[in-house]
């Protein structure tokens, strides 16, 4: 009886190892995900295309991604007040799609567009890929163009990883180092101009609001 007891207590020693060092293997490979950045977003303006493209970032990649989704909006945000205390959050949609697979050595552009300004009133121009307009939208009261997506990726042959992200690129004015910003005068639509003066690419700033990246078992 003595013998069973001790090669159930050895078995079960044996997977409690065995499970911490899978959960130990499971926290490297995430952090090592992040540390990499697979699949983080990247935006640049193509002066040959006349055109900024937000992209899933895969080039310098050594993995497939699976299964992506993504999602492109503009955000306008009603302050709260009387009889709503809340700021309201009003969305137009302006483009989503999918993928099965991305391979290695390719970025997902998940939005082109540039800006129109005339007037003293800029517009977003939605392109292809090639700079060609597809539809436009007044941005009074636009605060910013925001992005979500989700994609898988198996990581050392094991774990398969699902990652979900939320980006946005802020076209409001706010204070920065006691300075007033104009996000979208200031910076980007100045940096469509600089670009397109000189001819040469312009990565601008794509900022990461959420990320979420989890282990299928």
């Amino acid at each position: 009886m003595s013998t069973v007891i001790s090669f159930i207590l050895s078995f079960l020693a044996s997977l409690a190892v065995a499970f911490f060092i899978y959960c130990g293997l499971q926290q490297a490979s995430l952090q090592r995900l992040r540390k990499r950045m697979i699949g983080e977003s990247k935006c640049w303006f193509l002066p040959r295309w006349n055109c900024f493209r937000l992209v899933v970032r895969n080039i310098p990649g050594h993995h497939t991604l699976h299964f992506i989704k993504y999602r492109v909006w503009l955000r306008r945000v009603i302050p709260g007040g009387a009889g709503c205390s809340v700021n309201t959050l009003v969305d137009t949609e302006i483009d989503l799609g999918e993928r099965i697979f991305l391979p290695a050595g390719q970025d997902l552009p998940i939005i082109c567009f540039r800006f129109d300004d005339r007037r003293s009133n800029i517009k977003l121009v939605v392109t292809d890929k090639l700079g060609n307009a597809l539809n436009s939208y007044d941005l009074n009261d636009i605060k910013s163009i925001m992005a979500e997506y989700h994609f898988a990726v198996r990581h050392w042959l094991v774990f398969k990883h699902d990652i979900n992200r939320i980006v946005l690129m802020p076209l409001y004015k706010d204070k920065i180092k006691g300075q007033l910003v104009d996000f979208l005068r200031d910076y980007y639509l100045a940096k469509q101009k600089s670009s397109s003066k000189t001819g040469s690419e312009s990565p601008v700033k794509v900022y990461k609001l959420e990320e979420e990246i989890t282990v299928q078992l």
